[in-house]
């Protein structure tokens, strides 16, 4: 985990981790897949935690390519974070062994992914670079504060920028 983090981890307050949970048919992914399986589906849920952890769990959600479930994930995330909380996460890297070499990994999640979170970037390359505008289906706002590559583990820190810096 980045330096970074640990100065994040002692500062805040009310933490959501997430995880996998094993079921007899397939893999649940608390929060991921279906949050209003806990109940925080509901609006009493919004700008509720400080942080969210997910340690190798984002690669078992969706699949690579997905970008409505990509961006309707980070929207929860960014629905029920307060402003200016973090996601606190790590996924394998995407040319590690474990990548796909897990049967139960279906994405890869890398910095070159999370750009596409920040809507400060949008208005900087959007007509000027080849990047995808997504702000059709796609109005939350993180700013990537770390990232970092180690072994065959990609860890980053992403900041709900609330209100959204959205412009069209």
């Amino acid at each position: 985990i980045p330096q970074s983090f640990d100065s994040i981890l002692s500062t805040c307050k009310l933490t959501l981790f997430l995880f996998i949970i094993p079921c007899k048919i397939s893999w649940s992914f608390l929060i991921l897949i279906n949050i209003d399986w806990i109940g925080l589906k509901n609006n009493e849920f919004d700008n509720t935690f400080d942080e969210i952890h997910a340690y190798e769990v984002l690669e078992h959600t969706g699949s690579q390519g997905d970008y409505k479930f990509f961006f309707a994930q980070f929207d929860e995330f960014y629905r029920i974070l307060k402003p200016d909380g973090f996601i606190i996460a790590t996924v394998p890297v995407w040319n590690s062994i474990w990548a796909f070499g897990d049967p139960s990994h279906t994405r890869t999640i890398q910095g070159e992914s999370l750009i596409f979170l920040d809507q400060s970037v949008y208005t900087e390359r959007v007509g000027i670079s080849p990047m995808s505008d997504f702000r059709y289906i796609y109005k939350s706002d993180f700013k990537l504060l770390d990232q970092k590559t180690a072994d065959m583990t990609f860890a980053f820190v992403l900041q709900a920028v609330k209100p959204s810096r959205i412009s069209i």
